[in-house]
């Protein structure tokens, strides 16, 4: 009988492991948080949003900056999957990604980038025309069409969280493969996972009251928790 750890004991685990390693997680996000504010500051340069061109040529650029996002984000499950293991690690192994298999950590980011822009596509359509009419019946239309876009993008973002992590694991598995295993390993979990997200969610209003500063804890504090989520799956995985 498969026995899975509970949000608690997942918490736990992760602070455990993260003792005398914050210094690598928190230089690690702070690479990575760094890069992609300078990401997206460079493409605010080239578009502005305050005109018609400006907020169409954003969706592109915005588009872009997504899917490099994710070979940082393989640099970061990388990290974590040390620090969990109880393995060597440093701050600059968020660049990981750019050294094994970028080409299909580019992939599946464009798999989630693209499933997140079409899910917000008909909120973003009618915020769009709502900057000639702000009507009730079309803000009321923004709403609707924003909490729809958000429960669909949340479905799939946790049917294929665990994708950066099954890279760095199963590294000859096609892109194809590793969208259909984390797919099968998430079966029944989905709800596990949100719930250890939403979690969170005290802490992360302690991170805005701190102007964000205790976000160099609380995050990694919650990549530690995810990748602990990641191993407890793989452990009780059926042969």
């Amino acid at each position: 009988m498969n026995t899975y750890k509970s949000s608690a004991q997942l918490k736990a685990l992760a602070r455990g492991q993260l003792a005398g390693k914050y210094p690598t997680a928190i230089g690690a996000f702070v690479l990575s948080s760094l890069i992609a504010l300078l990401l997206y500051g460079v493409s605010a340069l080239f578009t502005d949003t305050t005109t018609n061109f400006g907020m169409i040529l954003s969706i592109p650029i915005n588009f872009i900056v997504h899917l490099f996002y994710g070979i940082l984000s393989a640099g970061q499950a990388y990290i974590f999957l040390n620090i969990s293991c109880g393995r060597f690690c440093k701050a600059s192994d968020v660049f990981y990604g750019f050294k094994q298999h970028p080409d299909k950590a580019l992939l599946l980011q464009l798999v989630l980038t693209t499933i997140s822009t079409v899910s917000m596509m008909p909120c973003t359509i009618f915020i769009y025309i709502g900057n000639y009419t702000m009507r009730i019946g079309w803000v009321f239309l923004i709403c609707l069409f924003y909490m729809i876009g958000t429960i669909i993008n949340t479905y799939f973002s946790l049917v294929f969280s665990q994708i950066f992590y099954l890279l760095l694991d199963f590294p000859d598995y096609s892109v194809k493969q590793i969208l259909s295993l984390s797919k099968t390993i998430m079966k029944g979990h989905k709800g596990r996972l949100f719930y250890i997200s939403i979690s969170f969610l005290p802490l992360y209003l302690l991170g805005i009251l701190s102007c964000g500063i205790a976000f160099l804890w609380i995050m990694p504090y919650y990549n530690a928790t995810t990748t602990n989520f990641y191993l407890d799956l793989m452990k009780n995985r059926q042969p």
